[in-house]
């Protein structure tokens, strides 16, 4: 081989000072590519950098926004609570004055009764005509006292179904928010 580099530098081949021009031109952009490379690792690695700096910044966002939808719904959930915890107190007040008035009736009911019992022997002393006029007047406290227990009760019932149809309202609206956060979490 060194014969045939011997023999073209001889005849016409290649100079070796243009050789040596030639690679030190070739180091040279090598050392160009090298150093522009070097520039593209040095800028991808800062872009690498910021970009994780961005992830990072927007994992914070998200963890914020989480924390406060969280609080927002704990806050949400307490209010309900204690919504709900005055309800049931109002409910069980209501109750128990429904209660109350209901004895009250059983003891005007038994006061009405005994005077009743009184104006029988009275009348059964006096008079038939007496006698009629209090049975019908005892006959009509006691509708009265029936009517008026009727009505508490009644009302006792539809308050009681309203109570009813709102917890099952409530509930309905706790599934629905359970759902929603689930839906949003995912």
């Amino acid at each position: 081989m060194q014969v045939n580099g011997f023999k073209k530098s001889m005849f016409g081949g290649l100079k070796k000072s243009q050789v040596l021009s030639y690679l030190e031109q070739m180091s040279q952009d090598v050392e160009t590519k090298l150093r522009n490379k070097e520039d593209d690792i040095r800028n991808l690695k800062k872009e690498l950098s910021d970009k994780k700096d961005k992830v990072k910044e927007l994992k914070q966002e998200l963890e914020d926004q989480k924390k406060a939808y969280e609080e927002k719904l704990a806050s949400q959930k307490d209010d309900f609570s204690e919504k709900t915890d005055r309800l049931k107190e109002d409910f069980r007040k209501e109750k128990e004055e429904l209660r109350e008035k209901l004895e009250d009736l059983k003891i005007q009911f038994t006061v009405e009764k005994e005077k009743i019992g009184r104006a029988l022997l009275t009348a059964e002393e006096t008079a038939n005509a007496i006698v009629d006029e209090a049975k019908k007047k005892a006959d009509t406290i006691v509708e009265e006292a029936k009517k008026k227990a009727d009505l508490e009760k009644e009302r006792y019932k539809k308050s009681k179904a309203d109570v009813s149809d709102f917890t099952y309202d409530i509930k309905k609206l706790m599934d629905k928010l359970t759902a929603d956060l689930k839906e949003r979490l995912d």
